[in-house]
């Protein structure tokens, strides 16, 4: 997958047979492997993950969330009540490949 988001929103678009596809400007979901999951760690967790996706991901509830990082999809998850999948999953699904078998 490229590197730079714009590449990247190139080529998940291009991928995903023309569905509107929008990368955001996140550096980190605040988890940070085990780190938010430390009850000394979990406030500043829930702020970073405030501040880099909580407020993009309640614009739009619809969304599908596609996340590479394993701790981003489970905070999304724990956070929001929502499935991130990884981008491999979806481009699977775009290729017609049940990758829940």
């Amino acid at each position: 997958m490229p590197n730079s988001p714009s590449r990247r929103h190139d080529f998940l678009a291009g991928n995903f047979g023309g569905e509107q596809a929008s990368v955001l400007d996140s550096g980190c979901c605040g988890l940070a492997g085990s780190f938010g999951y430390t009850k000394d760690n979990f406030d500043l967790s829930m702020k970073v993950f405030e501040q880099s996706l909580g407020e993009s991901l309640r614009q739009d509830p619809e969304a599908q969330i596609l996340a590479t990082g394993t701790s981003c999809r489970h905070q999304i998850r724990d956070v929001t009540k929502r499935h991130a999948r990884h981008p491999i999953e979806r481009i699977a699904q775009s290729l017609g490949i049940d990758f829940n078998r």
